[in-house]
């Protein structure tokens, strides 16, 4: 976010995760072999989104700030997935039962969907997040919050 010119200060997550923001944007990471899709959801109030583009470009442009959003959770999603490569065992684990995963070493291939967005107020994302491995993590952005929702799931 520094990046952007904004300072976003990780908080601690509160259940339950309530997205309603007016920007949301995600990306899926997935290993076909394993079968594991990883998603980052980034979720914007409207006020948070078009400081971050006005600091950077000046006069908002709502569809502007729309794909703003949507190439953020591009980066973040580029920067994920070499750092994940390193818990490949930790990933699975996540996902499959211990009786499925075999006993050498995994090896997961990370491919970077593209990132897809929704504008607007009171949009749904419709994703499922019973039951899914995940977490959640909110960032300060001077007097409002952005959410980072990551899930894990076998597809």
């Amino acid at each position: 976010m520094e990046q952007y010119l904004a300072e976003a200060i990780p908080g601690i997550s509160k259940s339950p995760v309530e997205l309603k923001g007016h920007f949301s944007a995600w990306v899926d990471l997935q290993d076909s072999e394993n079968r594991i899709q990883i998603t980052l959801i980034m979720n914007f109030p409207k006020k948070a989104a078009c400081n971050i583009y006005e600091g950077i470009f000046g006069e908002v442009d709502i569809e502007q700030v729309c794909g703003i959003v949507q190439a953020l959770s591009n980066i973040i999603g580029g920067i994920v997935k070499p750092r994940i490569s390193e818990f490949p065992r930790e990933i699975a684990q996540l996902v499959h039962p211990e009786k499925d995963l075999p006993e050498e070493k995994i090896e997961l291939t990370w491919d970077l969907g593209l990132p897809e967005v929704k504008m607007g107020e009171g949009h749904s994302l419709d994703i499922e997040i019973n039951g899914i491995p995940k977490f959640h993590v909110p960032f300060k952005i001077k007097d409002e919050t952005f959410h980072l929702l990551v899930l894990l799931q076998k597809f």
